[in-house]
């Protein structure tokens, strides 16, 4: 296990997740935080990682999604160099995470959920807290759907009426309204039941849009 030095800048960043650990079954998470550059680092490594699991994109563009398999007492996240997806004034990071709530064939569910983020480039500090990154359940996602099997989490129910993505995609931050039934989670690195954190022990997922070269088969009817 590869455990983080005390200066590692995941340290000054904080778990969160929308209404915290409240109703986590089949849970999807939607984080949005938006900051200006005067000019771009020399090197932009970004750290980041969630339990369960995350997809990445900046200024519109997606970049990769994590983490590996592990367990909470060391879980894994991932460092991603984005300087080429920077530039000179207005940026964003919009984040999706899911948690199934439960445990799994490949992951054990302790009844928490989390996304943690840090960078620190120049003049930029980017953290993790609930006062600095906008977040809310995703008002699309049906949670209330059949489990797939014992070995998989759910199906997926997505109403594209109910979120079109702009928070994503758009350069306006989203407006979102802040729920006040529920409070947002936060808590600070090295809470249970991530105990530590340790660097990624293999490669990102390659992914790559594969078109075909010709058309084989057509019909109608």
């Amino acid at each position: 296990m590869n455990k983080l030095s005390s200066s590692h800048p995941l340290h000054r960043s904080n778990w969160i997740w929308p209404q915290g650990d409240m109703y986590l079954n089949n849970c999807f998470a939607q984080f949005r935080h938006d900051f200006d550059l005067i000019s771009l680092p020399e090197k932009a490594p970004l750290y980041i990682t969630a339990d369960q699991s995350y997809r990445l994109y900046i200024n519109g563009r997606y970049i990769c999604r994590g983490p590996a398999r592990g367990y909470q007492s060391h879980w894994p996240f991932d460092e991603v160099d984005v300087k080429s997806y920077l530039q000179k004034g207005h940026n964003y990071i919009s984040v999706e995470g899911y948690n199934p709530g439960i445990g799994t064939f490949q992951y054990l569910h302790l009844y928490t959920a989390g996304f943690i983020c840090a960078a620190e480039w120049d003049e930029i500090q980017i953290h993790t807290s609930k006062d600095t990154w906008q977040m809310r359940r995703s008002p699309a996602n049906n949670p209330n759907v059949a489990r797939l099997s014992r070995q998989m989490t759910f199906q997926e129910d997505f109403d594209a009426s109910k979120d079109d993505l702009s928070w994503i995609y758009s350069e306006m931050p989203p407006a979102w309204i802040e729920n006040n039934l529920y409070a947002h989670g936060e808590k600070p690195y090295g809470r249970p039941p991530w105990n530590t954190l340790e660097t990624r022990m293999i490669p990102l997922l390659r992914e790559k849009m594969l078109v075909p070269e010709k058309i084989t088969v057509h019909g109608e009817g």
